[in-house]
């Protein structure tokens, strides 16, 4: 008080006019009207969030991509939930205390976790699907039922494409269903217009895949300055399973040795608990061995948690992702070189249209197609041109909206409208 005495008429006159403009522009009937408003609305939405209780349906715990995918999303989540996950012979860790194992993987009956959630006192339910995951017409009756009771269901659908090889996989099964739905959320624009063949358009929403974008990722000298390709260190990454193209990548090596450049393979595929995959890594070692390619490769099918394995990736100059084939949506473990800011190399499949604007790309599905993207990208990337730094710029652009937090936010909004909504409703 004592400054403001001492000022100037001249300086006095402009503090005045300056608070009146204030009061005039901020403070009117209308701008009171509408804080009130808003403060009575942000009141409105903390009582609804209390009243939300989430039943999150999914694998957990496990060797699997989505229980990878639904821990990273559901820790983003602030609102109370529970974990319904099936029976697991060999969870990766002990069960947190929030986790329900009370239904087994392809079941002909849903009952027994259709009465977890109703004790549960779940309101919310949110479902990651896998056509693996369920005997559809007994998920299309637990969809129905669970909305006759007037509980909320949010479907994350991680495959849209009936699997080839089980002609009972259609998603018509699904369709009243699929209709009852709250929300369905897909992964890409591909997944969208399947549903719209299927007369399914109202209730989805276009959800992208999250991604871990690491803030710890090693920085090496060779990923910040141009330089001539004199030997470089590739890898692969994700569970050994056919159709992935690792045995085609083995074969690629094989190229690229004869041609004189040095470059090592690190194979950081995981041994899965299928029978095919025990078998695909016996016929990998012997094909190494055969081609001599044992100081060329580093084969690792040890399962490795998500910080060791990051280690691991992030030395690598460029991760190869060679699928021939692939019914998923989208890829976890694109996603986890990319978090890590390592540049990738893909086929052109379906799986990867998401993220054309930063992978590299092989022309066909062979080992030569492979050899040759392998050579480019690594000439490209660290060359002359030095594209690696192009690539983190996209990448830095790409991450707002692809990382969880960004994605888990847009969710926790969307279970707050969708139960807002219901209870509007329940209220007329």
């Amino acid at each position: 008080m004592q400054k403001l005495y001492s000022l100037s008429t001249e300086a006095k006159a402009n503090k005045t006019n300056n608070a009146k403009l204030k009061v005039a522009n901020s403070f009117t009937w209308k701008d009171c009207a509408q804080r009130n408003k808003q403060f009575t609305e942000e009141l409105d939405i903390k009582n609804i969030k209390s009243e939300i209780k989430i039943g999150w349906i999914s694998t957990w715990n496990t060797k699997c991509g989505i229980a990878n995918y639904s821990r990273h999303l559901a820790n983003e989540i602030s609102l109370p939930l529970k974990i319904f996950a099936p029976n697991a012979d060999q969870p990766i860790n002990v069960d947190e205390n929030y986790i329900n194992r009370c239904w087994e993987i392809g079941e002909d009956q849903l009952d027994r976790i259709e009465a977890e959630l109703i004790n549960s006192n779940i309101n919310v339910v949110i479902i990651q699907f896998n056509f693996g995951f369920f005997n559809l017409e007994a998920f299309n009756q637990f969809i129905i039922k669970l909305r006759a009771q007037h509980i909320i269901v949010i479907l994350v659908m991680h495959s849209t494409k009936e699997p080839e090889h089980n002609k009972e996989k259609k998603l018509n099964i699904l369709g009243a269903g699929l209709k009852n739905c709250n929300r369905i959320l897909l992964h890409t624009i591909a997944d969208m217009n399947r549903m719209k063949e299927h007369g399914i358009i109202k209730n989805t929403t276009l959800f992208p895949h999250g991604v871990v974008f690491s803030e710890a990722q090693i920085k090496s000298p060779k990923k910040t300055q141009s330089r001539k390709l004199i030997e470089y260190t590739i890898g692969s990454f994700g569970y050994f399973l056919p159709n992935k193209g690792l045995l085609e990548l083995i074969e690629a090596m094989k190229i690229i040795q004869k041609s004189g450049l040095k470059i090592k393979l690190y194979m950081y595929n995981a041994e899965y608990s299928i029978p095919e995959s025990a078998e695909l890594i016996a016929e990998a070692k012997e094909l190494i061995k055969k081609n001599h390619l044992d100081n060329a490769i580093s084969l690792d099918t040890s399962y490795h948690c998500d910080e060791a394995i990051a280690e691991k990736l992030s030395t690598c100059d460029l991760m190869i992702f060679p699928y021939q084939k692939s019914d998923e949506s989208s890829s976890a473990a694109v996603r986890s070189a990319l978090g890590l800011s390592v540049p990738i190399l893909v086929t052109p499949l379906e799986i990867f249209d998401e993220i054309k604007c930063l992978s590299n790309r092989t022309e066909g599905f062979s080992p030569q197609h492979i050899a040759d993207a392998i050579i480019n990208s690594l000439k490209n990337l660290y060359g002359e041109s030095n594209q690696y730094q192009s690539f983190l710029d996209k990448l830095d652009d790409w991450k707002s909206e692809y990382s969880f937090s960004s994605i888990g936010y847009q969710l926790e909004g969307m279970i707050t409208a969708c139960y807002q909504d219901q209870q509007s409703d329940i209220d007329k």
